[in-house]
């Protein structure tokens, strides 16, 4: 019965706790918003570039959208299946190059359309 009692003291204890905010987060401090840019992009080294690239091509295979189960848009899967790391640079450098106008826009975004733009003309070419 004491072992009993001992645990639910703990228990209590336990619950009693402020648990409620992070130890590292005080109200009085927002987290800054922080994300990244074309113009971002443009000043990175070409390693980081690729590293990101790379990183949003990985995310995009891997990560399933919620409404169906295949791995990617199967148009983009097709069109980027088989560029290299410096070959999706080229694509995503490119288009932030040649809309200069959406240097604030976010990088994800770009990327996205970027990747969609390429992949419009080639189908396009072929169908030619």
């Amino acid at each position: 019965m004491k072992q009993v009692l001992s645990v639910l003291a703990l228990y209590f204890l336990f619950l009693a706790l402020p648990w409620s905010e992070p130890l590292h987060a005080s109200a009085e401090e927002p987290l800054p918003q922080v994300s990244l840019t074309g113009r971002n992009y443009a000043k990175m080294a070409l390693a980081e570039r690729i590293s990101y690239v790379t990183g949003v091509v990985h995310g995009m295979t891997l990560a399933r959208p919620i409404d169906d189960g295949d791995d990617m848009v199967p148009w983009l899967h097709n069109c980027i299946a088989n560029l290299s790391p410096n070959q999706l640079d080229v694509v995503v450098a490119g288009y932030i190059k040649k809309h200069p106008e959406l240097n604030d826009a976010r990088l994800d975004v770009l990327t996205f359309l970027a990747f969609q733009k390429s992949c419009r003309t080639k189908r396009s070419a072929k169908l030619e």
